[in-house]
C-alpha cells in the first residue's frame, strides 16, 4: 500500500491514550477505514490494508483483540514525541 494511504489509515485508527477521541469521527476502527477506502477506489482489495496492519503489528505499534481489523495504535505511540515518534516512522 502506498506511503499516503499508510499515513491516511493511521490517522484514522483508534488510539485509546485519547478517551475523548476514541470512538468519534476522527478515530475509527480500521475495519470502517479500510471499507472506505476500497469503496473510494484507493485500494483494490482490503487485504493491502490488512498487510499494513500486520507489518505494524509486528513493529509493535499496533494490537488487537479478537478481530484482527478492529485494533487500536499501542498506547506508547501515543504522545508521539521523542523515541516513540521513531518508533512510529519505523512502522510506517
Amino acid at each position: 500500500m502506498d506511503k499516503h494511504l499508510e499515513d491516511y489509515l493511521w490517522s484514522q485508527i483508534g488510539d485509546p491514550t485519547q478517551k475523548e477521541l476514541w470512538f468519534s469521527q476522527y478515530h475509527r476502527f480500521p475495519r470502517d477505514v479500510i471499507e472506505e477506502m476500497v469503496n473510494n477506489g484507493w485500494i483494490k482489495s482490503p487485504k493491502q490494508a490488512h498487510a499494513t496492519l500486520n507489518k505494524w503489528l509486528k513493529k509493535g505499534v499496533y494490537e488487537y483483540g479478537s478481530s484482527f481489523d478492529l485494533g487500536w495504535k499501542c498506547e506508547r505511540t501515543g504522545n508521539l514525541d521523542g523515541k516513540q515518534k521513531t518508533c512510529l516512522d519505523e512502522a510506517i
